[in-house]
């Protein structure tokens, strides 16, 4: 028997509709616990007060200094981040993205501003509950750069 044009159609559309939710990096999947209790299963990072996540190829790391809320929830989130390492940064954005999802914000990245050994996200609105993969990339004075990145579980 010979497929309908419908169902080829759909055949063709269906990993489409599929690829945005793969992730490359598995801790990005954001697969719900076994038990179903964890709404990000075992993929975010406890973020908290002191939490650090290391850059990519080492060198430097994203401390959390603060959180608002905390833990982060739905709506608007400011996060206080210093850089550890020995970097000086004249520049930090934040990428806030739902890797399942396929999508990320609006505005899609965020600039930082610095305070006194610190660095302040402005309001970054994480509309859905989920596991939100969040990206901070640094920008030396000498056109350095690295990147540190934390997994955010929004429950709600």
């Amino acid at each position: 028997m010979r497929p309908t044009p419908a169902a080829a159609v759909a055949v063709a559309v269906a990993p489409a509709l599929v690829a945005p939710g793969c992730a490359a990096d598995p801790k990005d999947s954001g697969a719900p616990a076994a038990d179903g209790v964890d709404p990000c299963g075992p993929s975010a990072d406890p973020l908290a007060v002191g939490f650090t996540a290391p850059c990519d190829g080492g060198g430097c790391a994203i401390e959390l200094r603060a959180l608002d809320p905390d833990p982060p929830g739905k709506g608007d989130n400011t996060w206080t981040v210093a850089v550890a390492g020995g970097w000086a940064p004249t520049a930090v954005t934040l990428t806030p993205t739902m890797p399942a999802h396929g999508h990320g914000t609006q505005p899609a990245s965020f600039a930082l501003e610095p305070a006194g050994g610190a660095w302040i996200t402005p309001p970054v609105g994480l509309f859905m509950a989920g596991l939100w993969r969040l990206e901070f990339a640094l920008t030396a004075a000498d056109g350095t750069t690295g990147s540190a990145v934390l997994r955010a579980c929004v429950e709600g």
